[in-house]
Parts: structure tokens; C-alpha cells; sequence
């Protein structure tokens, strides 16, 4: 939406406590509302999730209708909530409504609608959902979907106001239900889909054109009538004009490597700077720890993963610092900050940092992640108190696995929802290792457990629940339980009658030492999503 509606990529989603969201940017919303028009967003959630709210109020001063002003209108019960809230089926009957008032005013209006039916896994099945594919939920909805739009844009071109209006439909972003995709060739580009409706100017010739969303800032402009001298405007190109985009000029894997560096300007028009509030929100919402290592190499890999909403392109540099105990310095790294990950429940910046030195003589050091703020000092972002050689410190999978002491811990192994889809050959390899034979790269969202005692694997994998039972130590009882996506959903690690699996989606694992005759750990590695501890 960003993009679309200024020509820029959205860098640093500012603080959104004082609103102050790239001041300093000219977007679509800004022009019109100098040439006088009226602005309305119209959605079917809530307008603050993602800076929606402060983003189109403070540029174009547009009127907001959301879920909550559907709730104040009486249009829905307070305790109605649907997907995100309200369906596309009452949203198209409220922009309706919406259209004909605007259009009876005296000022030119632009009313800009974001549909959500189609957004998450499998979509949502509304009133007007048919059967026309049989088992296939997120085919109905996206024809449904489909059928909402083209019944609304007939029924605009059927008012007297047609004429003299544009109509812009651009897709939010390829589809995040992953499953439904998996029979995609991964040579085949998936696209959004974008149409302009009834444009003041028609295309210069038919060539073919590659394009991005900022592309889609001067385009709709001109398609308004707006004259774009240069046919350029911030890092968009006037489609309707024989002006080269950026892609086709330099590819679009140029374009991701280039847009993804720092930029001053950017920076500059954000108008934002880290203060002493957002260091801690930062801290508070940075995941850091050993994602593998080498025990015989002397190598030690980190990760850090690092929510998305903030202010990453305000970095200069991350550094790995690992003290030992003493409190000196014995090694320092910097980190390279990998491009953003993107999935179905959040975005995050991921950092990977490489570390050689003796594991075993500095067992007991402390490690500190640090960042350095553009024109301001180093902060440290997390630290890790424990020792190094520690469970406790390994948020991946294949470190967490290589520091279980498989001579003296038992280890149970039960899946919830999915636990293949994003397992890679370094999971596959340390679990092997650990005893499981089973190949979870073919076990989508099916049921899987494993209990692993001094290298002997009992493990069982179906598309049905799971359940086993027996004892372990001196004599104490145990239950493990898989559930997959489809049969279920649920994990159960239960000893002595108390349950000990975190019940989250991926692989829950439970670390029983023999030695001390307890439970040292329960953790979730969600191997749907990055493969990330829990």
C-alpha cells in the first residue's frame, strides 16, 4: 500500500506511538488532497494493524472506515468478528453505500478498498461461497472473491458517475497459503494480478512489461489524466508510456539486492531516529542464540531474528561480542544482516554470524549481541547468560539437537500441525544422527513422534493420530501423542501425569536426563515457520 501509493519501498515503519509516519514523503494522497479531493479507506479490519490508520491519515487527511467504525454505525453487533473482522461480502455492500454518497458531493472523491477473504490459508468461506471445486476451499474463495469484484465493478460502470471515474484493482501480494502452492513449479513467478478500469490515457504500444508496485504510483496518476513530465515519479515509471521500469532496466534481483541496502534518503524522509523507548523495543522483541555449530570444528554459528516493524535500516552494524569469564573480550565478529523474511504471521530481519575459538575452553562464556545506531553508540540488544555449550542457548534446530548428551537424556519428539514444511538437510542430518530415520520432508502437516533413548528410536509417522505409551528411568510412566493439521492439531509429551510439551506447531521436544531423573527442557521448534525455537 506504501508502495502503490508513493513509489517508494517502505524501509523503516516508524514509531508509531507519535504518528509521525515519512513525513518528509509525497504520495498519492498528498496531491489529491491539494487538488481537492475527498479521501475515504475503507477495510473490513482494523485500521492501526500496520500503521494503516496513521499512514493514509496524515497523508491525504483520508476518513477512516474500518472494523471499528462498522461497530459504532451499528452496521455490525460489537461482538461480531469474522476473519478480521468483517467479510468482503459486507464490505462491497458498504462501498456501495459509500460510492453514492461520495458521488452526490461537490468535491472529486477517492475511495481506496482493501478486501481480506483471500489474504490467509485457505481463505474465508463466506455466504456467497459456492462448491464450484470440490475439497478445494481456497479455489471457492478466490472465485468468490472473484465474482464480488466483477459484480461491483458492473455495477459501478452502470452509475452516472462512470464516465468520469478510474478504477484501479491491484493485488495485495502473492498468496500466503503455501500448501495450496506446493504443486507450483518454483521456476514460475508468481504475480499479483492488476487492472486499470476505465483510464484517461491508453497504453503507448503492447510490449510486454515487467514491473513492481512502485510502478504503480505514477501509473495510476496517469490513468487520472494527471500529465507526469519524464513519466517518472520516485522510483515508479509511468506503465502507459514507453519509459523502462527499474526491473527492466536492471532485473528484479538487482532491484531486491539494491532496494535492500541502507539508504540516507529514506532515512531522511522517515524523520526518525532511535531513542532510549525503542532500544528496549528492540531488545524486547530480538530472538538471538546459537543456530548451529561444529563441536569437533570449534565453530560456532549465530542467529539472530529480529521483528520487522522496526527501525532495522537505522543500523550502520551488528557485532557479536563473547566475553569470557573474567569479562574480556576474546572475540568479535560482525554480523551480516540478511535480506527480510517474510511469512504468514510476521516479518523479521535475520542476522547470521560466524564464530571460530575453542568451544570447550570457553564453555562458559557470555555472548552479546550488539547493534551500532546511524550517528549515535553501540547498544547492546541480547545476551547470553548461560553457558555457551547450553540448551538453553540454541534457538536451531541443529545445534539444539547436537548439545543433547544422547548417553544420559532421553529425548521425545511429538508434532503438532506441521513439522516438515521448512525442515532443511542440516535438520534431517543432526536427526538422524540423534536415531529418527523417518524422512520428514515428506510428512506434510501429518502426524509424527519419536522417543530416542541411548541411540534406540522408537518413532511412528501417519496421516492419523498418534499414540504411545511406556516407561522410562525407575519405573516412570509415559504418554506421547501427535496430532497433524488435519487430524487434530495437538501435541501431548505427558511424564509421571504431567504434561510437558509446549502443544505449538512444529516439533515439540522434551529432554529427560537419566542422571538426575527429570525434565531439563521443553521447547517448539516451528518448522513451518523459519524453523525458529519456541
Amino acid at each position: 500500500m506504501f508502495a502503490h501509493s508513493s513509489g517508494l519501498p517502505l524501509k523503516v515503519l516508524t514509531n508509531l506511538e507519535d504518528g509521525n509516519f515519512y513525513p518528509n514523503v509525497v504520495s498519492i494522497g498528498d496531491i489529491l488532497k491539494k487538488e481537492g479531493y475527498y479521501q475515504e479507506l475503507l477495510i473490513g479490519s482494523k485500521a492501526a494493524f500496520g500503521a494503516r490508520e496513521q499512514f493514509y491519515s496524515q497523508h491525504g487527511n483520508y476518513s477512516i472506515f474500518d472494523y471499528d467504525t462498522a461497530v459504532e454505525k451499528g452496521l455490525i453487533p460489537e461482538d461480531y468478528f469474522e476473519f478480521w473482522g468483517y467479510e468482503d461480502e459486507k464490505l462491497f455492500e458498504y462501498a456501495k453505500g459509500e460510492v453514492l454518497r461520495l458521488s452526490k458531493g461537490e468535491q472529486p472523491f477517492n475511495l481506496t478498498i482493501l478486501t481480506v477473504d483471500t489474504h490467509f490459508e485457505d481463505g474465508y468461506i463466506c455466504n456467497l461461497c459456492r462448491e464450484d471445486y470440490l475439497g478445494e476451499q481456497y479455489s471457492n474463495v478466490m472465485a468468490c472473491s472473484s465474482r464480488q469484484v466483477s459484480e461491483f465493478l458492473n455495477w459501478i460502470k452502470k452509475q452516472d458517475f462512470y464516465d468520469d471515474t478510474t478504477i484501479v484493482i491491484n493485488g495485495d501480494h502473492p498468496t500466503m497459503d503455501k500448501d495450496y502452492c506446493l504443486n507450483v513449479p518454483k521456476d514460475y513467478q508468481r504475480k499479483t494480478y492488476t487492472a486499470f478500469v476505465n483510464s484517461a490515457v491508453t497504453k503507448m504500444n503492447d510490449d510486454y512489461r515487467e514491473y513492481s508496485t512502485m510502478d504503480l504510483f505514477p501509473t495510476t496518476l496517469a490513468a487520472m489524466g494527471v500529465y507526469i513530465p519524464g513519466d517518472r515519479l520516485a522510483l515508479g515509471s509511468n506503465l502507459f508510456s514507453d519509459k523502462p521500469t527499474l526491473v527492466e532496466r536492471y532485473g528484479i534481483d538487482n532491484c531486491n539486492s539494491l532496494l535492500a541496502r541502507k539508504s540516507t534518503l529514506m532515512n531522511e524522509l522517515a524523520d526518525f531516529s532511535i531513542d532510549d523507548d525503542m532500544i528496549q523495543t528492540i531488545r524486547d522483541n530480538t530472538k538471538f542464540g546459537i543456530y548451529d555449530l561444529d563441536l569437533e570444528g570449534n565453530n560456532v554459528r549465530f542467529r539472530a531474528y529480529v521483528d520487522d516493524c522496526f527501525p532495522m535500516d537505522m543500523i550502520d552494524c551488528a557485532t557479536i561480542e563473547v566475553k569470557n569469564h573474567n569479562g574480556k573480550v576474546i572475540d568479535r565478529v560482525k554480523v551480516e544482516i540478511q535480506d527480510r523474511i517474510d511469512n504468514e504471521d510476521n516479518s523479521y530481519l535475520e542476522l547470521d554470524g560466524e564464530l571460530s575459538f575453542d568451544l570447550k575452553k570457553y564453555a562458559n562464556c557470555i555472548c552479546k549481541l550488539c547493534f551500532k545506531a546511524s550517528g549515535g553508540e553501540t547498544f547492546e540488544v541480547a545476551c547470553l547468560n548461560e553457558p555457551l555449550l547450553s540448551l538453553k542457548n540454541a534457538i536451531g534446530l541443529p545445534a539444539y539437537l547436537k548439545l543433547i548428551d544422547s548417553n544420559n537424556e532421553i529425548v521425545f519428539i511429538s508434532v503438532k500441525d506441521d513439522g516438515s514444511y521448512s525442515i532443511t538437510d542440516a535438520d534431517l542430518e543432526v536427526l538422524s544422527k540423534l536415531g529418527v530415520n523417518t524422512d520428514l520432508r515428506d510428512a506434510f502437516r501429518k502426524s509424527f513422534y519419536a522417543v530416542i533413548d541411548s541411540e534406540k528410536c522408537i518413532e511412528e509417522i501417519s496421516e492419523e493420530p498418534l499414540f504411545n505409551s511406556g516407561v522410562i528411568g525407575e519405573n516412570r510412566k509415559y504418554t506421547i501423542q501427535s496430532e497433524g493439521f488435519e487430524c487434530g492439531n495437538m501435541s501431548a509429551i505427558i511424564i509421571d501425569g504431567k504434561e510437558y510439551s509446549k502443544n505449538l506447531r512444529g516439533l515439540n521436544i522434551v529432554v529427560y536426563d537419566k542422571n538426575v531423573g527429570n525434565v531439563i527442557d521443553s521447547v517448539s521448534f516451528d518448522m513451518y515457520n523459519l524453523g525458529m525455537k519456541w
